[in-house]
């Protein structure tokens, strides 16, 4: 099971980006999860992404020398539901249509995805942490710090809407 959960049942093994298709998993499965749960129970639901992702992390065998397996994405699906945060909150707390939670969670993973890559600050340093804590910290900071930019941008948005 800690397999299956570690590679998002076999998504993780895709040849080409694996980090990039569990981010997209994570993407459409927060569409089906924002249709069945309000913001809160995504909040928790996040939450739990995320403590499931460091277990199955702290409890796989690493190669002498490695940090990061490809094919473990969980925590890339975890760190994109975080970034995906204000995105959730847009769409319950809000009147927003349909075309801006698509543009916001197209934003999200955009985001996301260049923190995950490019490794700024402190995703950097979590990246250099050894075993699972670095597994999943990297990608949950790269997450946060999503959310801070998506939350921002919606900020400014609506602070140029016309009344």
């Amino acid at each position: 099971m800690r397999l299956n959960i570690s590679n998002l049942f076999g998504i993780g093994l895709v040849p080409r980006a694996p980090g990039t298709a569990g981010s997209l998993t994570a993407v459409a499965a927060a569409f089906v999860a924002n249709s069945v749960l309000d913001f809160a129970l995504f909040v928790v639901a996040a939450i739990a992404a995320s403590a499931i992702g460091l277990w199955a992390a702290c409890t796989i065998k690493l190669e002498p020398g490695e940090k990061d397996p490809s094919e473990f994405v969980m925590d890339e699906f975890a760190g994109q539901w975080v970034a995906l945060l204000p995105v959730s909150f847009l769409y319950w707390n809000t009147d927003a249509g349909l075309h801006l939670v698509i543009a916001g969670a197209a934003a999200s993973f955009g985001v996301f995805r260049c923190f995950d890559i490019l490794k700024p600050g402190p995703v950097g340093w979590a990246d250099r942490l050894e075993g699972g804590i670095g597994i999943m910290l990297d990608d949950l900071i790269a997450g946060a710090l999503s959310a801070i930019v998506l939350s921002l941008g919606f900020m400014a948005m609506l602070m140029m809407a016309p009344s």
